[in-house]
């Protein structure tokens, strides 16, 4: 504490030169304090811009996801449908254009999920993980990865459907139709209701698995009538040329229908269940980005508190000097 003795004492000089001197200590500490606030600010809307930009990648990640799932069923659709439909293209290239554009995503995501770790490690977060420098990057790997599973997935289906063929004029189907002509041509000339009643059914059964993705039960139905076609081709008064030709025409039909339900079944893949696995991902990685956006702000409000703890402190003890 000053003695005001001394002060009387002081020339008016003297005594100015204090008090300015004080004023100008009082001035330095708050242009200290509004510096570091500033400067925390800046820092602070640095750590923002990071996190609020990795949780637009991650959204505009999933809507990319969620665009190349509606193209896959869009192509499921195109190649299962009735006879005389054309086949469509659309759907696998705009299924292409954006597993790249997914792709151009999750390369962005991988680097900025490198950064908000290494700024989350700038403050504390109280983030509920046990391995909290790298949470984000794990959540981006794990989604790379799956992604990444999901398009050999896809692959493999548009392989096999290939096989079988896109259209009734494709691949395994379009032999498959080829051998039911030569089979109905032949029921045709012998004016046999009965034989024609098992094609139609056959014939049902066939779409069935064109357009089903539960294979067995319309396959079994093929195999057990084409046995009581043929059973009923033995007793029938068709000539023996025909029923000859007959039996070759179906069995062939029944081991071409084998191979597209086959293929059919490796081409069934699940890729539903990418969803059950990548859904709760990007809900975590959005999750994580609100997270740090708001504790980056309780952040900043903790420091602009003590560092104004501090300029009140320092002002005081300035103040108590001269009292």
């Amino acid at each position: 504490m000053i003695n005001f003795a001394i002060l009387d004492n002081l020339k008016i000089k003297n005594k100015l030169v204090i008090l300015f001197s004080s004023i100008l200590v009082g001035f330095l500490i708050l242009g200290v304090t509004y510096w570091l606030e500033v400067e925390a600010t800046n820092i602070a809307a640095k750590r923002s811009t990071a996190f609020i930009q990795y949780d637009s990648l991650a959204s505009q990640a999933q809507k990319n996801y969620l665009k190349i799932r509606k193209y896959e069923t869009d192509f499921a659709f195109n190649i299962s449908g009735d006879s005389g439909r054309t086949y469509n293209e659309a759907p696998l290239e705009n299924h292409k254009k954006y597993t790249l554009e997914l792709e151009h995503n999750m390369a962005k995501l991988s680097a900025a999920a490198e950064q908000v770790d290494l700024l989350t490690q700038e403050v504390t977060f109280n983030v509920d993980n046990a391995d909290a420098d790298d949470y984000v990057r794990n959540l981006v790997t794990q989604v790379a990865d799956i992604t990444e599973n999901y398009k050999i997935s896809f692959a493999d289906i548009v392989k096999f459907q290939k096989l079988v063929g896109f259209t009734e004029h494709d691949g395994l189907r379009k032999i498959a139709n080829d051998k039911f002509d030569q089979l109905e041509k032949s029921v045709s000339r012998t004016a046999d209701s009965s034989l024609a009643a098992y094609l139609t059914f056959i014939r049902e059964s066939q779409g069935k698995i064109i357009r089903s993705t539960d294979l067995t039960a319309a396959y079994e139905d093929i195999k057990s009538t084409s046995r009581k076609f043929k059973d009923y081709l033995t007793v029938s008064n068709v000539i023996v040329d025909e029923r000859i030709s007959m039996n070759t025409y179906i069995d062939e039909y029944v081991s071409n229908m084998n191979s597209i339900v086959s293929n059919k079944r490796r081409a069934n893949q699940y890729t539903e269940l990418y969803d059950f696995m990548l859904g709760p991902i990007f809900d975590d990685m959005e999750q994580s980005a609100q997270n740090r956006i708001d504790q980056n702000i309780f952040a900043l409000k903790d420091e602009t508190d003590r560092l104004r703890t501090v300029f009140f402190r320092l002002l005081y003890l300035l103040v108590f000097c001269f009292l």
